[in-house]
């Protein structure tokens, strides 16, 4: 088994942009829409997105659906995707079954 460890959001959107492009969920969406566009905008809000990403991604376990998972498996069969933020794993995406909250 293959293991994917992602350290932070913005690892996580590179991995899955395009993939996660046109999501159906409309908070994952517009997370999604808002770390692709960090680098755009008034930079006096700029701060305020950062911090606003990292809480949606410390949330993703939320965020995510049955239908992000199963196209994270189709892109690394039998993978485990573990999800930290300064080095506390807070999700895994195993290669079958639930996701997991937690270490």
């Amino acid at each position: 088994m293959n293991v994917i460890r992602y350290n932070n959001f913005s690892e996580f959107y590179l991995d899955f942009k395009s993939d996660f492009s046109h999501s159906n969920n409309p908070k994952f969406a517009k997370w999604w829409m808002t770390i692709g566009n960090l680098n755009k905008g008034c930079k006096c809000s700029f701060k305020q997105r950062m911090l606003e990403c990292r809480e949606s991604y410390l949330n993703l376990g939320e965020l995510l659906e049955i239908s992000h998972v199963n196209l994270m498996r189709l892109k690394n069969p039998n993978t485990k995707y573990e999800i930290t933020d300064d080095g506390e794993m807070f999700l895994v995406v195993p290669p079958v079954g639930p996701i997991q909250r937690g270490a």
